[in-house]
């Protein structure tokens, strides 16, 4: 369910509840620091922008072992929208400190060891779908390239339940400790890399005219109506759920797959998400998301448990 920001970076939200939860107060004290140096001495750094593009996932490195940052994520902007999936899962602050850092750095691996499969399986699901959605070779050949480039996970304390790609590091899916933390299986890592990769997929404006044909079938089947600047976020979330059930079925388990697919994009009955995500001028809310979603793909209702 893949993910605009500060400059060149691009934070996604979790709006998967994996993909729903509000931004850490840790965000918002160094901006205040920072708004207050720069207005102390005159200066507004030249890289610093307000506003900004759309959500790509985790802006992470090494998986924990790395923390480089761009400058534009080094000085995160109160007012960017961000992918922030608030999990129902308790956060990393109540739990012992030993155990949050071994869960942190298992996501990151488990993310590293996925992130060529992610690749494959993120590229795949493009090209089945550009008959139905007229995507033209040239497109895809550029998607595959932009999506050759990426090979870091890098884990950035600034993201927090955040993940985000830069295109000034064309290589890297930076990713927050606390979205890290819930990456407890394949499928949830492959929601995350897959909604980032087609974020990076879609750099210099590539995808554009595939995310118009999804919101408008969206439309026509759904009655979601998403913004023109929602739509990018909701043709990755499209591709990432997509790539999951080719994963559910490439890697068949003793678990059943609509457990798997459930997991993976926190579907519960009643709230849908486990905790329902509020919609924002580049995001839909987490109901709409998975209502589009079904639309999209009418094998999704298959996947998902009857709800009483």
């Amino acid at each position: 369910m893949s993910l605009k920001s500060v400059a060149s970076a691009h934070l996604s939200r979790r709006v998967f509840p994996s993909i729903a939860a509000g931004r850490s107060l840790l965000v918002f004290i160094p901006l205040v620091l920072l708004l207050g140096l720069a207005l102390a001495h005159n200066y507004w750094p030249e890289n610093l922008a307000l506003g900004g593009k759309h959500n790509l996932k985790p802006h992470k490195g090494a998986h924990g072992t790395s923390h480089t940052h761009g400058a534009a994520l080094q000085q995160p902007n109160a007012d960017t929208p961000t992918h922030s999936t608030a999990s129902s899962r308790s956060q990393p602050s109540d739990r012992d400190g030993r155990e949050v850092q071994q869960q942190i750095d298992q996501g990151i691996k488990r993310l590293e060891a996925l992130l060529p499969l992610a690749k494959q399986l993120t590229l795949a699901s493009l090209k089945n779908l550009a008959p139905e959605f007229h995507l033209q070779t040239a497109e895809l050949r550029k998607a595959e390239h932009h999506l050759k480039q990426v090979d870091q996970i890098v884990l950035d304390e600034w993201l927090g339940s955040d993940a985000a790609v830069d295109s000034e590091e064309p290589a890297i899916i930076s990713v927050g400790p606390d979205y890290a933390i819930d990456l407890g299986t394949d499928e949830e890592a492959l929601l995350l890399l897959s909604h980032e990769l087609t974020h990076v997929a879609a750099r210099s404006g590539n995808l554009t005219r595939f995310f118009s044909a999804v919101a408008e079938r969206a439309r026509r089947l759904t009655g979601v109506d998403p913004a023109k600047g929602q739509e990018e976020d909701l043709g990755c979330d499209f591709i990432a759920e997509q790539a999951v059930k080719s994963l559910i079925s490439l890697r068949p388990t003793a678990e059943p797959a609509s457990r798997r697919m459930s997991r993976a994009l926190e579907f519960t009955c009643g709230s849908h998400w486990g905790e329902v995500v509020g919609s924002d001028e580049e995001h839909l809310s987490s109901e709409e998301t998975l209502r589009a979603l079904r639309g999209l793909d009418a094998e999704l209702s298959k996947l998902l448990p009857e709800c009483p």
